[in-house]
């Protein structure tokens, strides 16, 4: 996640605020501004009105910042994107023969649950983006939940799902998938990410 915002928006020139060089300019700019209102008029004029409006857009790109400033960054949730299976034949039937090979399996599916997968409460993401073939899937979770969160991965060509609990104190998770791209008739899943 990029650090820093530009108030002035396009074409600001190149320099980078990040938040607390942000609140600096804001102080910087508040001196004059209050001179200034008192050379046009004084409290209730329109002047005031205009420079409060001013002020309020200056704060609200500050605070803009300085939230990003203290975002936790992203890290990668380490899923196996491939896994050797081998399937047993429960009776063979008669006059056949079994040979039992290794047999890879790509990574088909991520999901979501609060609490062991096997209760099922599986969770919807909460927001979902699209852009140029690729998505990105993201879930929001709640610090005061009762129980931790889990992800389960299910894998192309075989019954065996992976499942391990995330992190405690998470909270958000994103997964990105190329949805040109198929496994198990379904998009690729290409990178999982919290914070």
């Amino acid at each position: 996640m990029g650090r820093g915002t530009d108030p002035r928006g396009k074409g600001g020139g190149g320099r980078r605020y990040n938040g607390e060089t942000c609140v600096g300019a804001l102080m910087e700019k508040a001196r004059p501004i209050e001179s200034l209102v008192e050379s046009t008029g004084g409290a209730g004029s329109p002047m005031e009105r205009i420079l409060k409006a001013a002020l309020t857009v200056m704060i609200t790109v500050c605070v803009q910042a300085l939230a990003a400033d203290k975002a936790p960054e992203w890290k990668t949730l380490d899923i196996p994107k491939e896994i050797v299976t081998k399937q047993e034949l429960v009776k063979t039937p008669e006059s056949w023969a079994c040979t039992n090979e290794a047999h890879p399996s790509a990574l088909a599916s991520v999901s979501i649950s609060e609490g062991p997968p096997e209760d099922g409460a599986s969770l919807v993401y909460d927001n979902e983006t699209k852009h140029k073939g690729k998505t990105l899937a993201t879930w929001q979770f709640d610090a005061a939940a009762k129980d931790r969160y889990w992800v389960s991965c299910t894998y192309s060509g075989t019954v065996i799902v992976l499942k391990k609990q995330l992190p405690e104190g998470i909270k958000e998770l994103r997964v990105s998938y190329d949805v040109e791209v198929k496994t198990d008739g379904l998009p690729t899943v290409e990178k999982v990410e919290y914070r």
